[in-house]
């Protein structure tokens, strides 16, 4: 197996690991701030929400063709659930 190969690797592992969470994360507090509840009820539903989309996610990435796939859909997803969550 060449360098090139293990480093896109690598980065495909990074992409479907570390590049979800941030979407993952702004989708359930985006989510967490909709609600008409309490506030601790807002918190465990968002909570989990976010367990549940970061392992959606991933598995989702992960079956991408190529690392930059992996990424762009990363960023494709955590920059409109960013903008949701703060605005």
């Amino acid at each position: 197996m060449s360098r090139r190969a293990k480093l896109l690797g690598t980065a495909h592992v990074a992409a479907a690991l570390v590049g979800t969470l941030p979407g993952a994360f702004f989708a359930s507090v985006a989510l967490a701030r909709r609600l008409p509840f309490a506030l601790e009820t807002r918190f465990s539903i968002g909570f989990l929400a976010l367990l549940v989309l970061w392992v959606g996610a991933l598995c989702w990435v992960w079956r991408s063709h190529s690392a930059g796939r992996a990424w762009l859909w990363c960023l494709s997803v955590a920059l409109p659930s960013g903008a949701l969550a703060y605005l």
